[in-house]
């Protein structure tokens, strides 16, 4: 196939080459004037075979098609505070838990804050569930710390699985899984490699009421699948259904978090993402 352009208001013509993948179109090469196009399909006989399409796009933070009533995609005002959650440990003074006006929940614990898991959570009902996220982090310093944090309201532990700046700026975090036996005492951590700072993780944990495990799964990029990084079946002794974000300055400077969205399902597993129609011609 060619996809052929005619200018309708001056300028040189041209054409760019794609090749079809099952029924996407997708662009190969294109080095042509756009000032009012006019785009024809045709095939290698010069014949139009397509004026008009739809095509499929997978958009890999497109919302769930039924959307549970706790999920939040930070699409609020600027400025205004996110509904639904209970601030757990903060620690006032200039501290944001609000919406950034351009999609995300941005979440910022001043410096000298102390080494505490600041959480932000709703509570969630008795069964299984998994709840996602996507993060992008702004540390200042060394032991900034955020992510997607849970708790056992009962036996007070925590667990959290982010990113921490484990050496100064402008150096990369790192996946950190921690786990806490309440939210001043740290118990233990696993860490991961550096991430890119600013570059999207995909975080989830997924809680199975029936046999009381814990999976934590991963994706770098939202497009790749989850990959399950650590499981367990001892750290709480009750259900932790208070989910939700966290951020820790720790001994470090002021620390930002973006949040895209925190999306719940009553499931032990959940997918991100979906098809989304567009036309073209």
């Amino acid at each position: 196939m060619a996809l052929t352009k005619a200018l309708g208001g001056g300028g040189g013509g041209g054409s760019v080459n794609v090749k079809e993948e099952g029924s996407v179109i997708v662009t190969a090469a294109t080095a042509i004037d756009f000032v009012a196009p006019n785009l024809t399909v045709t095939n290698s006989s010069g014949v139009a075979v397509v004026t008009e399409s739809t095509y499929p796009l997978w958009d890999r933070d497109k919302p769930p098609a039924s959307a549970h009533a706790s999920d939040d995609e930070g699409t609020g005002t600027a400025g205004t505070t996110p509904s639904g959650f209970t601030a757990f440990n903060s620690p006032g003074g200039s501290t944001a838990f609000e919406y950034d006006g351009k999609g995300n929940i941005h979440l910022f614990i001043p410096s000298g804050s102390g080494d505490v898991l600041r959480f932000w959570y709703k509570t969630l009902g008795a069964g299984s569930y998994t709840v996602t996220t996507k993060l992008r982090t702004m540390f200042n310093s060394n032991y900034n710390s955020a992510g997607l944090c849970i708790r056992d309201s009962v036996g007070a532990k925590m667990l959290f699985v982010g990113l921490q700046q484990r050496s100064a700026w402008p150096n990369d975090p790192t996946l950190i899984y921690s786990w806490w036996t309440n939210s001043t005492t740290w118990a233990g951590e696993t860490l991961g490699p550096t991430f890119p700072m600013g570059s999207p993780l995909y975080l989830q944990h997924a809680w199975n009421s029936g046999t009381t495990t814990l999976t934590t799964l991963l994706s770098r990029d939202g497009v790749t699948p989850f990959k399950t990084w650590q499981t367990s079946a001892a750290w709480f002794a009750n259900a932790p259904l208070q989910v939700g974000i966290q951020v820790n300055t720790q001994s470090g400077g002021d620390a930002h978090a973006y949040f895209d969205f925190l999306r719940y399902k009553a499931a032990t597993s959940d997918t991100i993402g979906g098809t989304r129609t567009i036309t073209g011609s």
